[in-house]
């Protein structure tokens, strides 16, 4: 039998025969020497990390039900190969399938069968058209991923993207197999699932006879080897499908319309972008909160599937995935992921590969890289974006920075242009401005005085069409902004359960429960900071940075908490106050005695520059007004001062 340690260096933590699985699952002994060599294996690959209990589970019970099922098969199927834990190549999101079966049909095509395996044995409450639609189902109170699109998006993307199958034109079709779960779930999306999901006893014979039908009529040995080390490909005439499905994804009734300034800034990207002559080149790209750096970004992606499928046209060869747009909100994601169904296999897949980081790719081997939301990138993630495009674009907020493990790296890239520095290891930088004056909040000069608020700067200019209102009581903030229809927003100075109705945000006597906690999957219109922005059911919920930043409000209300404080002359971190995770590590680490007075300096620091950043896009989220309330009377009294000076 084949040692899981064996397959360590390719893309599965096992591969051998149905027969040997078999054998080496026959005894209770065996079984466990198994698992044990599958840990094994996954911490070899993972730097010594043990895997997920509901792995081990998994590999425990639920991968001994499948081979069960399998067992009456004649002998000549069991040559066939299984693949476990197999890692999809270059994948940044990390997606593994459960098992690949490898086999031929009675044509002797040679196939591969992708197998989505859960051991769920109820699905609590029952499904309702609802969760078919957002593609969920409730296991034990949790909110989890239909097993039939997880398993699809795995198909697409060996199918359309994966080297060994397209070299052998191998077929590729799949199956969930819930062994555990009486009766079958509801349908999604109006798809007939009956000839991919296989759940209980029943349905196990119908399962091993697909299985036979799709891979039992002999083996395929060189597929196997060759899938084990397969590497991602765009095939000829994927320029014209990316084109299509950004098309379909992005454009729709034409939302991102481009103003002459915008326009001006894409046309300065894009023609650096199509100079070869420049070699590789790093492309920074300043925009205040509503100037269009999405659009501006959407478009130049949109300019770059025109172009290359122009270029197929014409009979050029393509040569690789040749853009990728990187957006490390979730929110954006999601709505472009959600735009195109789950059945459309092609875009599907392109769109997988399209967004999120790049990964496991070679230097300046994607000729574009565009990065809306730079300043979101994790820290330690910034070199690995550079380094994967030749033209690579980013662009940022400064002021956006809200996570001390987010946007440390651009940070400190930006102090060495500001003092003179040209590149960024070795890569050429270069600045362009010139988009307009943010488009969200309808005066400027407030948004200046904002600024300045948080820098501890004065007042040059005075404030001009907008609204600045305090309020000592909370309640009566509420019920000013509800009045206007506006939502309130709050520091994350109160601890959050996820749970709807829980009333956490406590001040005195007043209660009132957070945004809804977001679903792990679903339409744009699912997402929590769309429930929560449209949804008159959330209307007395309070929303947070996370749920507040990238949108507006005609009127907005804000709660400033005491993580950060005004006292006598500059402004003070009290980081113990934020719940947030990040936060509450930094507190952790400056209670620690081990920590350096020079790395406690840095970590306030940098704590500080968040959180006034927080404050800085809580307060310009309002269009035409804001309404603030303090829980603490020195800075209320600061802010109050700092309005009224601007007031001239």
């Amino acid at each position: 039998m084949n040692s899981p340690l064996e397959s360590k260096r390719g893309h599965s933590l096992y591969s051998g025969t149905l027969a040997e699985v078999e054998l080496a699952l026959a005894t209770a002994p065996g079984r466990e020497q198994f698992v044990e060599q599958l840990k094994a294996a996954y911490q070899a690959r993972h730097d010594g990390e043990l895997p997920e209990p509901q792995e081990i589970s998994s590999w425990e019970g639920t991968l001994p039900r499948l081979v069960d099922a399998l067992r009456d098969l004649p002998a000549a199927a069991k040559a066939m190969s299984v693949l476990l834990e197999f890692a999809l190549p270059d994948d940044e999101l990390g997606r593994r399938v459960d098992v690949l079966l490898v086999g031929r049909d009675a044509g002797g095509q040679e196939r591969v069968l992708v197998i989505e395996l859960k051991g769920w044995a109820a699905v609590l409450p029952p499904l309702t058209p609802e969760q078919q639609r957002l593609r969920t189902v409730f296991i034990h109170g949790q909110e989890r991923k239909h097993p039939v699109p997880q398993v699809l998006e795995y198909q697409y993307d060996l199918q359309y993207h994966n080297s060994a199958v397209l070299e052998r034109r191998a077929a590729v079709s799949c199956a969930a197999y819930l062994p555990n779960l009486p009766g079958s779930l509801l349908d999604v999306g109006g798809r007939s699932l009956e000839s991919v999901f296989y759940s209980g006893q029943k349905q196990a014979q119908a399962f091993a006879r697909f299985v036979q039908e799709q891979v039992g009529h002999g083996a395929a040995t060189q597929l196997t080897g060759q899938l084990d080390h397969s590497a991602v490909v765009w095939q000829a005439g994927s320029a014209q499908a990316v084109s299509d499905a950004v098309t379909l994804a992005l454009r729709g009734d034409r939302p991102y319309e481009l103003t002459p300034q915008q326009r001006e800034v894409a046309r300065r990207i894009w023609q650096s972008v199509t100079d070869h002559s420049r070699g590789r080149q790093l492309i920074l790209v300043p925009g205040d909160p509503g100037t269009g750096k999405t659009a501006v970004a959407l478009q130049l992606l949109l300019s770059a599937s025109d172009n290359f499928t122009q270029r197929s046209k014409m009979g050029e060869p393509d040569q690789g995935q040749y853009v990728k747009l990187v957006i490390p909100g979730a929110f954006l994601s999601a709505t472009i992921r959600a735009a195109v169904p789950f059945e459309h296999g092609p875009h599907t897949a392109l769109l997988n590969r399209l967004l999120g980081y790049p990964g496991g790719m070679r230097e300046g081997t994607i000729p574009l890289v565009l990065c809306d939301e730079a300043h979101r990138i994790a820290n330690g993630k910034l070199r690995q974006v550079v380094n994967s495009g030749r033209t690579v674009v980013l662009f940022y907020d400064e002021y956006q920075v809200i996570d001390p493990n987010e946007g440390q790296d651009l940070l400190n890239l930006l102090e060495q242009v500001r003092q003179g520095a040209s590149n960024y290891e070795g890569i050429p930088v270069t600045v362009i401005d010139g988009l307009p004056q943010q488009m969200r909040c309808r005066s400027p000069s407030y948004v200046a005085w904002a600024r300045a608020l948080i820098r501890n700067e004065p007042v040059s200019t005075a404030v001009k069409d907008y609204e600045l209102n305090f309020f000592d009581d909370p309640a009566d903030l509420e019920q000013h902004v509800q009045q206007r229809g506006g939502r309130l927003l709050a520091g994350f100075c109160w601890p959050w359960s996820r749970v709807p109705e829980v009333r956490e945000v406590v001040i005195g006597s007043w209660q009132r429960p957070w945004n809804p906690a977001p679903r792990p999957v679903g339409q744009p219109q699912d997402h929590a900071q769309v429930r929560w922005m449209k949804g008159e059911d959330f209307r007395e919920h309070i929303g947070c940075i996370y749920t507040a930043q990238g949108v507006e409000f005609e009127h907005a209300g804000v709660i400033w908490g005491n993580d950060v404080v005004w006292r006598t002359d500059h402004w003070e971190v009290r980081v113990a106050e934020n719940r947030f995770g990040a936060f509450q590590r930094v507190a952790g680490r400056l209670k620690d005695p081990r920590t350096s007075p020079q790395q406690r300096q840095q970590l306030e620091q940098s704590a500080l520059r968040c959180l006034l950043n927080i404050y800085y896009v809580l307060l310009t989220r309002g269009k035409q007004s804001t309404s603030l309330h303090f829980t603490d009377q020195e800075t209320a009294r600061h802010v109050r001062a700092c309005w009224e000076a601007a007031q001239f």
